[in-house]
């Protein structure tokens, strides 16, 4: 219910018309309840039981402390409908000003080149709209492949594309107010 109350880091790719899971349509019918959430499948199954796994490595990988939220919702105190659910908090890492957030992934092994090369635009947004969320100037993926590759990347705020990003939401979340689907 608390999902359908905002827009959270995962609808930031669809808001966008970057997700390759989800149109904006998609999120608007989710969010005005003309249709059930997307169920769950084995990968989101998987992701969520193997969270705490690799939030492990990630913390032996860097030496970094990583808090496990027991709330997994959070809003802004400014912009209500700004959401998100946090994986995981960085307590502080080396050359790092305060806290950051962890991303958590879990995907097919053959997706690791392209992790390497640029970060997925879905899963950018996705991270972005968190350090919009909380005001954290920094977040940091940990990806799982195939079961058995592991890689940690770290991220900075980029407050460009947090304006932009913000502004399509904005126009979004009027319209599942307003109760006026997307194009």
């Amino acid at each position: 219910d608390a999902r359908r109350k905002g827009i959270g880091g995962s609808d930031a790719g669809a808001v966008l018309g970057i997700s390759p899971f989800k149109s904006s349509f998609q999120v608007f019918c989710e969010k005005t309840n003309l249709v059930e959430d997307t169920p769950a499948n084995d990968f989101l199954y998987w992701g969520s039981k193997l969270e705490p796994l690799i939030s492990a490595r990630y913390e032996e990988e860097t030496k970094r402390s990583v808090l496990r939220p027991e709330l997994k919702i959070f809003s802004n105190p400014e912009i209500p409908w700004l959401r998100c659910s946090l994986d995981g908090i960085i307590e502080k890492a080396e050359g790092k000003d305060g806290v950051g957030i962890l991303e958590v992934k879990t995907t097919a092994s053959h997706k690791k080149q392209s992790w390497e090369e640029k970060i997925p635009a879905h899963y950018q947004s996705q991270i972005q709209h968190a350090l919009a969320t909380t005001g954290c100037s920094w977040g940091s993926f940990a990806i799982l492949f195939g079961g058995q590759r592991f890689l940690w990347l770290d991220i900075e705020r980029d407050d460009d594309y947090i304006k932009t990003m913000l502004e399509a939401e904005e126009r979004f979340w009027r319209m599942v107010e307003e109760k006026t689907p997307p194009p």
